[in-house]
């Protein structure tokens, strides 16, 4: 009796993936959870000068970067570039009673701040930024 109960039990964790394997709506199987999606995902975590955490992510999705800036697990800015190379870094810069970051994504560069209505602004540095020798 005991085996009995413990195989139905074990049969009913595998039920909902077998009932998700077998769903035929639009005349194929549904495959999603034997279909990896090739994704590449990079964090950085800083303070953003006012206590906070903010986590800055770039993500390698479907030929594209998406640079993502959250903070307490909400995603507060987020677009999708089209770049070469997945090249990612995030630098905190503090001077002048200004804070702001640093972005490479890519061959793209950005400068992110929080403005006064306390909304984060990104926007692209077309010129190069880097320290000539």
């Amino acid at each position: 009796m005991k085996r009995k109960i413990l195989a139905a039990l074990v049969s009913l964790l595998f039920l909902p993936a077998v009932s998700m394997a077998a769903d035929v709506s639009d005349g194929r199987p549904w495959s999603g959870v034997l279909k990896e999606e090739a994704r590449k995902e990079s964090s950085f975590i800083f303070d953003d000068g006012f206590g906070r955490l903010v986590e800055f992510a770039g993500t390698s999705s479907e030929g594209a970067e998406i640079l993502t800036i959250r903070q307490g697990r909400q995603v507060v800015w987020q677009e999708r570039y089209h770049v070469n190379g997945s090249h990612f870094s995030v630098v905190k810069r503090e001077g002048m009673g200004e804070i702001y970051f640093l972005i490479e994504l890519g061959e793209k560069k950005f400068r992110a701040f929080i403005d006064r209505d306390d909304h984060w602004q990104v926007r692209e540095i077309l010129e190069d930024i880097r320290p000539r020798y």
